[in-house]
């Protein structure tokens, strides 16, 4: 290597090092300074500083009205999304059902078959059209619900499957036994659950003789004795139009919206609201014991709740959450 290629790179090494300097002590200083984003303190601050104006919050305007078949309907516009959201909630849960399961076998056997389909075409519709069906029974209410696009070629296909999944399935009873089958096996399961077996013990002492006692999934004796025309009937009667409430949120106008609502409504079954269940009782306070053999012991311990409409409801609910959270779970 020559003198002057020497030289040439001993001054090009200086240059690295100098500017690698630069830059480290430019990152030191910039980690050092104190950031204007992060909060001055840690502390809690007092609602004082709002000045007591209220804090802000998104308004919605919730359009309510009835079809003619007795739903009610509750229905946000929302733009933001070429979609929209439609569920119906029925009075129809296992509280009104006369065999323990009815309702859950129920609603479980609105997909499984129409008129020209069977299950497996309901799903492909429905995944065709690129729309999403749901649905699920619980002790007051069982639902059924719908995602699609909003744009009329896929919206009306949608709602024409969907109204016959919900409106007038056949309820097949090869399905009908798939199902039943499915449903005892989880009981077996149940058994090696102490959990479970708890929860399940634990609703009978809460609630007695009330509908809310016996679990929604019905139980090991009274499953498989419940036939297609138990279905139809509680179907006829728990899913009649007057037992339903419409809610839809989404990429409509308040005139779709009513063409929805209205549609949906003629499609059910034609009948009246079902009547209010009955509030429990106090239960009487005491232990219950339950053996099995396992090395952890599961403790539950519970008193029936307020009432949603009680003034006290929202202090409550806010004291739980303070104590633990998860609702009155805690």
């Amino acid at each position: 290597m020559s003198e002057r290629n020497g030289l040439r790179y001993g001054l090009l090494g200086l240059g690295l090092i100098l500017l690698v300097g630069l830059l480290t002590f430019i990152a030191t200083r910039t980690a050092q300074a104190p950031t204007t984003d992060a909060p001055a303190s840690t502390q809690l601050e007092s609602l004082a500083a709002l000045e007591g104006q209220a804090p802000s919050k998104r308004t919605l305007d919730i359009q309510r009205w009835q079809t003619a078949e007795g739903a009610r309907v509750l229905f946000v516009e929302a733009r933001q999304l070429p979609m929209f959201d439609l569920r119906l909630t029925f009075a129809a849960g296992s509280s009104h059902d006369d065999v323990p399961g009815l309702a859950t076998l129920t609603n479980a056997m609105l997909n499984e078959g129409v008129a020209g389909k069977d299950v497996t075409a309901i799903a492909e519709g429905f995944e065709s059209l690129g729309a999403e069906f749901g649905n699920g029974a619980y002790r007051d209410m069982a639902i059924a619900s719908l995602r699609s696009l909003s744009a009329p070629a896929q919206r009306e296909p949608a709602l024409k499957l969907f109204e016959q999944v919900v409106g007038q399935p056949t309820f097949p009873a090869d399905a009908l036994a798939r199902i039943q089958n499915q449903l005892l096996a989880g009981f077996e399961y149940q058994k090696q659950n102490p959990g479970k077996l708890a929860a399940l013990q634990l609703f009978e002492r809460l609630y007695g003789k009330h509908p809310y006692a016996h679990p929604s999934e019905g139980t090991e004796q009274s499953i498989p004795g419940i036939s297609v025309a138990q279905l139809q009937a509680f179907h006829q009667k728990a899913y009649a139009a007057g037992n339903v409430v419409i809610a839809l949120v989404g990429d409509l106008s308040r005139s779709e919206a009513e063409a929805i609502a209205a549609e949906v409504s003629a499609a059910l079954p034609k009948g009246p609201a079902l009547p209010r269940i009955a509030q429990p009782e106090e239960p009487k306070a005491g232990p219950s014991h339950i053996e099995f053999p396992s090395n952890q012991t599961h403790l539950l311990l519970a008193q029936l709740g307020v009432d949603r409409r009680a003034p006290d409801y929202a202090a409550l609910m806010l004291g739980n959450q303070i104590l633990g959270g998860g609702g009155f779970g805690t």
